[in-house]
């Protein structure tokens, strides 16, 4: 004897639909997104690293990293936090800055 196969539960299978979505966009955009960083730019480019936030990492040892030439390094992280759309310091692990860098001549 042959068995239908009938959806019993709406909700659940849409839930499941969803969920799978997901996971395939993220693997696409980590396969696919990450621009390159270290492509050859003319002077004075600008460069965009993402950078996953570590245990212990602060804004200041982050921008201390990356910043160049002649800017304060409290004017660069408040063009970070602009950039990254933050209103306050505070940073988690886990999460993901990405950090504008400046090539100079």
């Amino acid at each position: 004897m042959k068995r239908k196969w009938r959806i019993q539960n709406k909700k659940r299978v849409i839930i499941v639909f969803l969920f799978l979505f997901l996971i395939l966009q993220t693997i696409g955009m980590i396969v696919f997104g990450k621009p390159s960083v270290h492509s050859q730019a003319r002077a004075g480019s600008t460069y965009y690293h993402i950078v996953q936030i570590q245990r212990g990492d602060t804004l200041w040892s982050i921008a201390s990293y990356y910043v160049t030439g002649d800017i304060d390094i409290r004017q660069y992280i408040t063009h970070i936090k602009e950039f990254n759309h933050m209103d306050s310091d505070c940073i988690l692990a886990g999460n993901y800055l990405i950090i504008p860098q400046r090539e100079d001549d």
